[in-house]
C-alpha cells in the first residue's frame, strides 16, 4: 500500500497573493501534497505580466512535473488548469468540454502517475458556473474518459453543492458530502471544491489550508492505494 496526499487549488490566476508563487508554494508544501490540481491559472496573459504560473510553481516547490491545462485564449496567453506532481508522469492528455453558448469554455486534464509502482490517473477540472444541467453533461463526459482505468484521484472546483451529481462516477467517492462538508470557498461560506478518487483507494484524511492567498481554500485529502 502506498499513502498519497493530494490537493485541490483554485489559486485565482495569483492575485491574491501579489503574482508571488512563493505564497501559493508555502501552502502546498505545508499541507504535504504530492499531487496537486489547479484551477484558474493564467500562463502568458497580460493580466500576470506574461508569466508562466506553472513553470513558476514548479520552481516554488521544487516539483519536477508540472502541465497546463488550457480551457480558452485569455488576453494574449492561456487560462484554464493544471497539474503539479512530486511523482514521474507516464502520460499527459487534455480534453476539452462540453459548453453552450451561455457558459466558458472549460476542460480536464489528466496525468497517468507513477507513485513508486503504484500507478493511478490523476485529473482536475474547473466546471461550468451557470447550469448543473451542464456540470452534469461536464461529470459525464470526464467519467467516460476515467471509467475502467483502474485507480483515479478527478481535483475540481465543481462549483455546485448539489452532490447528486457526482452519482456520474459509479466507480467514484467523494471526500466531501452532505454529511462531511467543509467550506472551501469562504466568501460565501460554501462547498464547491471536492476530491473524486476510485472506489479501490481509502479516504485516511481531509483538511483544508485557509491561509491560501486565494479566494478559495485549497482542500487535501490523504489516501492509500494498492
Amino acid at each position: 500500500m502506498k499513502r498519497i496526499t493530494v490537493a485541490s487549488y483554485n489559486i485565482r490566476h495569483g492575485a491574491d497573493a501579489s503574482f508571488d508563487m512563493s505564497k501559493l508554494a508555502s501552502c502546498i508544501l505545508r499541507s504535504g501534497a504530492d499531487v496537486v490540481g489547479f484551477q484558474e491559472v493564467d500562463v502568458g496573459t497580460t493580466r500576470v505580466g506574461g508569466k508562466d504560473l506553472v513553470e513558476e510553481l514548479k520552481q516554488a516547490t521544487g516539483y519536477k512535473y508540472g502541465y497546463f491545462v488550457k480551457s480558452f485564449d485569455y488576453k494574449g496567453g492561456g487560462y484554464g488548469n493544471a497539474i503539479l506532481s512530486r511523482f514521474p508522469v507516464l502520460s499527459f492528455d487534455r480534453e476539452l468540454l462540453y459548453f453552450t453558448d451561455r457558459c466558458e469554455q472549460r476542460s480536464v486534464g489528466i496525468c497517468k502517475i507513477d507513485a513508486d509502482g503504484h500507478v493511478f490517473n490523476f485529473a482536475v477540472t474547473h466546471l461550468d458556473l451557470v447550469s448543473d444541467d451542464v456540470r452534469r453533461t461536464q461529470l459525464r463526459e470526464i467519467n467516460a474518459l476515467l471509467e475502467g482505468k483502474g485507480p483515479y484521484f478527478l481535483t475540481g472546483d465543481f462549483n455546485t453543492q448539489n452532490f447528486s451529481l457526482f452519482d456520474e462516477f459509479p466507480e467514484g467517492n467523494i471526500i466531501l458530502d452532505d454529511q462531511n462538508k467543509l467550506v472551501t470557498f469562504p466568501g460565501a461560506s460554501i462547498t464547491i471544491d471536492n476530491i473524486v478518487y476510485h472506489n479501490s483507494i481509502t479516504l485516511l484524511e481531509k483538511g483544508t489550508e485557509t491561509e491560501s492567498y486565494s479566494d478559495h481554500y485549497m482542500l487535501w485529502g490523504t489516501f492509500e492505494i494498492a
